[in-house]
């Protein structure tokens, strides 16, 4: 395992060999950990990410300058089996007739431990070029056209003694597989935890990014913006690497459109922002197809269809101290609404619909660009396919940046 680990932080800090010149570096601590028998007294960092872009001429003068970025991230994390949905069949558990559940298919689905421990390290690498000017802004392009590879690698292990107090879940207290979890096992319900449980994804992708606003103050716009990607992880993009076969073999389709109305903007004698208000509005559809769809890749309860739409008030702080200090407040509502075929099902005979909304806020302060502080809260009043009653949740991440 030491090996493995040692590989993954490598090919994350592959870029520093590669350029010569700057690069950014983020870091983000999304949790805390005891780490192995209480290493770090519980200050543990679970993960990390860095960037480095360079912009050079690509197709000359006339046109704006092309980019080429490589970004970089590892984290070491808790995961879960889904409880959902057979890991042999990949049926989902609320399809199922009462019979059905206690008898045929009762074997088919995991009730042991279900949390383990998800080491993983991810590279994405693109190519950008933008093309015309915005009209609105009458300056910038009016199009980025963008090509991208992103390789993401992750092995599922059991988390005692790493985390301690977790219960084992891929083998017994003897060292013997636990239920489907033997060596050269096929689970086309969770591809990612078939045969060693060491999963690498490969995808191209090919994006627009269509700019028809103009700036307004911190953080605002008016106009639209739109974004359409076409996303390709076949099986002979170096998705076949368990001797069981396929880890991966899917393709996406997602389409994003955005509008923005500033209702307030007001700024300090100096010139910075005093207070920006803006109403937004936003749809995205999008569509997973292909017969075996990874997990970093599963859409909403697994039905291929997506659909969405938001709408939100933005209340942008002061700036103090600096340009890049200061607060903003987020206040909206956003429906989602899944249906079509259930992914990794190997019948495709299960077909749903469902919605879900809520109302979510953040909190956002950023201190000179590398402290940023986010407080998120929400109120979800329809959860779709799950008959259980309205709740809050919260949630809070510090995260620091580095330019060097």
């Amino acid at each position: 395992m030491k090996k493995l680990l040692t590989t993954i932080i490598l090919v994350c800090l592959l870029p520093l060999l590669v350029f010569a010149d700057s690069f950014t570096f983020g870091t983000t601590i999304d949790g805390v950990s005891g780490g192995p028998n209480g290493f770090g007294f519980g200050m543990f960092p679970l993960g990390t990410s860095y960037s480095h872009a360079k912009s050079f001429s690509l197709l000359g003068n006339n046109f704006p300058a092309a980019t080429f970025n490589v970004s970089t991230s590892f984290s070491f994390s808790l995961n879960y089996i889904p409880t959902e949905y057979s890991y042999k069949e990949g049926i989902p558990y609320w399809s199922l007739t009462p019979y059905e559940r206690a008898n045929e298919y009762s074997s088919l689905f995991w009730n042991g431990s279900s949390t383990y421990f998800n080491p993983r390290g991810n590279l994405y690498l693109y190519l950008q070029q933008g093309f015309g000017t915005n009209p609105v802004e009458k300056s910038g392009p009016l199009v980025y056209l963008r090509l991208a590879w992103n390789t993401l690698y992750s092995m599922a292990l059991d988390a005692n003694p790493i985390v301690p107090g977790l219960d084992l879940v891929f083998v017994d207290e003897n060292g013997a597989p636990n239920g489907p979890f033997g060596p050269e096992t096929n689970l086309p319900g969770m591809p990612w935890l078939q045969d060693n449980r060491i999963a690498l994804n490969n995808n191209l992708a090919l994006s627009t990014y269509w700019y028809l606003y103009k700036n307004t103050g911190t953080d605002a716009y008016d106009g639209a913006y739109a974004e359409l990607t076409l996303e390709y992880g076949p099986s002979w993009l170096a998705n076949t690497i368990t001797p069981k076969g396929t880890i991966s073999n899917y393709w996406k389709a997602y389409a994003y459109l955005e509008e923005k109305l500033t209702l307030c903007s007001t700024k300090q004698e100096n010139g910075m922002n005093w207070a920006t208000l803006y109403i937004g509005h936003s749809n995205s559809y999008s569509y997973v197809g292909g017969d075996v769809v990874p997990e970093n890749k599963i859409p909403g309860d697994r039905l291929r269809h997506s659909f969405s739409d938001a709408i939100w008030i933005h209340l942008a702080g002061p700036q103090f101290i600096a340009g890049d200090c200061y607060t903003y407040i987020d206040l909206g509502i956003y429906n989602n609404i899944y249906f079509g075929n259930v992914v990794n099902e190997v019948s495709k005979k299960t077909q749903a619909i469902e919605l879900q909304s809520s109302l979510r806020g953040l909190f956002h302060l950023r201190l000179f660009g590398f402290i940023r502080f986010d407080y998120s809260f929400g109120y979800v009043f329809n959860r779709g396919l799950y008959a259980t009653g309205p709740g809050w949740w919260q949630s809070a991440e510090v995260s620091f940046y580095v330019t060097i």
